[in-house]
């Protein structure tokens, strides 16, 4: 089904269906070779409801599951009321709330280690039955990596890159074509954490533009790339591509809430939104009609 007879389902919505199949008609002018995909993970990738139940992240569920002990808990949620409103504050300025998110990751990190977080927990935390990947998600990673299309995964987890690569190896859809990018962590020769890497990566600084920092060799393989497939699912994912000299940009969003107001929001900065906990098939849609599949 082409993305044209897609626009008609019901889930799915734009601002400028005219100027939607411009921008597509601008990718289909350009290579394969000049495009990449950069995408959020949590509630992008994988589903926001799971037996209509709202789906947990997995730092959460590592709190909730005790698997640190009560006082780590305790501690972490302390960190989460005192930092969470500052991250939903409109009201702060920018520079303000990239301090303050920096500072709850490093102060969240360090009791991570102080109460002895090991690699294998976090292998064990990705098999969670509420961790679920969107439909159409394996379909269009297998698509991409058939066109040799660099997929970067951008997350700003707790729990890092680790995370992430335990996730894609436990639901099979690890492909070469894809590049991690987020938090990362040394571990000693028993998989105790001891060390946390820089740049640390927060939701207010998940921009295209900290792969210079520490992610070069990431960097090296879109620094020539001319149009961008965005993923998310926050208006702040929005932001992902910021610092890249892009001539093209095609931006989808899944929309978890079920309210207008927002799906307004989402509509303004986003060229297709996707409401209802959607799945892949208009994206996968859209990639072959790019490249012609």
């Amino acid at each position: 089904m082409s993305t044209k007879k897609k626009i008609q389902v019901s889930n799915i919505f734009f601002n400028d269906e005219k100027g939607f199949q411009q921008k597509i008609t601008l990718f289909k002018k350009g290579k394969k070779e000049d495009v990449f995909v950069i995408s959020d993970f949590d509630r992008t990738i994988t589903k926001n409801f799971v037996n209509e139940e709202e789906v947990p992240s997995i730092i959460s569920i590592l709190r909730k599951g005790n698997f640190l002990g009560v006082e780590y808990t305790k501690k972490s949620l302390n960190l989460f009321n005192t930092y969470h409103p500052i991250e939903k504050d409109i009201e702060i300025i920018e520079k303000e709330k990239k301090e303050k998110m920096l500072e709850w990751r490093e102060n969240h990190f360090k009791i991570l280690q102080e109460y002895g977080l090991q690699r294998s927990m976090i292998e064990e935390l990705v098999k969670d039955k509420r961790l679920q990947i969107r439909e159409g998600v394996k379909e269009f990673f297998s698509f991409l990596a058939s066109q040799e299309i660099p997929l970067i995964i951008f997350s700003a987890s707790g729990l890092g890159v680790d995370s992430l690569r335990f996730f894609l190896q436990e639901k099979n859809i690890e492909f070469s074509n894809i590049s991690l990018v987020s938090n990362d962590f040394c571990w000693n020769e028993e998989g105790l954490l001891i060390e946390y890497k820089k740049p640390i990566i927060h939701t207010c600084n998940k921009e295209i533009k900290i792969l210079r920092e520490g992610f070069s060799t990431v960097y090296d393989k879109i620094e020539k790339k001319k149009n961008i497939l965005l993923l998310g699912d926050s208006l702040g994912d929005v932001c992902m591509a910021e610092g890249f000299p892009y001539e093209n940009i095609i931006k989808i969003g899944f929309l978890n809430k079920e309210d207008d107001k927002y799906l307004s929001a989402y509509k303004e900065i986003y060229d297709v939104v996707i409401t209802g906990d959607g799945d892949f098939s208009f994206i996968l849609d859209l990639g072959k009609e790019i490249f012609g599949k």
